[in-house]
């Protein structure tokens, strides 16, 4: 009986000096853009909103987290008229990212690992359409602010271009890579 006061002593005692806090996102302030290109040159670029999202911290170090993205707000910034309106409507479309019936994308950390003061490799579940796949990516933390580059392979995820015979050639004509830059303010 001794021992386990002691064991369960010892535990509370490390348990109090973590320091553990919640910081949730400002989905108004925080950005996410996408860039997807053209394997004959050529790229587009735009914005997605973010529903919600948190940090954890453990000691003022990254511990968790998850961000939600609102996939029927992704949008063009590189374009105008007629033309931004086509390709918004191909991205929402099933052929893409289906919104209708995936509204969400979610990323959620499962790793971490420290590299130096602000910077850490976060390895997390990337899910889009119903499809979680593991990405790992370098994020950079200052005191307000958490942002990384995340580069996805579309086809991973079921993102085809085109239907049809022409569809698939259509479809060889974008790159499999797609990159969303995030910048979370909490």
């Amino acid at each position: 009986m001794k021992s386990f006061s002691t064991i369960f002593l010892l535990f509370f005692t490390l348990v109090s000096f973590c320091q553990s806090e919640v910081k949730n996102v400002d989905v108004e302030k925080s950005t996410v853009t996408w860039k997807g290109t053209k394997l004959i040159g050529g790229s587009h670029a735009g914005n997605i909103k973010l529903i919600s999202g948190f940090l954890s911290f453990t000691d003022d170090k990254i511990s968790g987290g998850k961000f939600v993205i609102n996939m029927k707000a992704i949008s063009s910034t590189d374009l105008k008229g007629k033309s931004k309106l086509k390709i918004e409507k191909h991205l929402k479309a099933s052929r893409f990212f289906g919104v209708e019936k995936h509204p969400t994308s979610s990323f959620l950390i499962t790793k971490i690992s420290y590299i130096s003061d602000n910077q850490y490799q976060i390895t997390g579940n990337f899910t889009i359409k119903d499809i979680s796949k593991s990405n790992t990516f370098i994020l950079k933390i200052t005191k307000h602010t958490a942002s990384g580059k995340i580069i996805l392979k579309r086809k991973d995820f079921n993102i085809r271009y085109g239907s049809g015979f022409f569809g698939s050639i259509a479809d060889k004509g974008i790159s499999n890579k797609f990159v969303l830059n995030i910048n979370l303010i909490f």
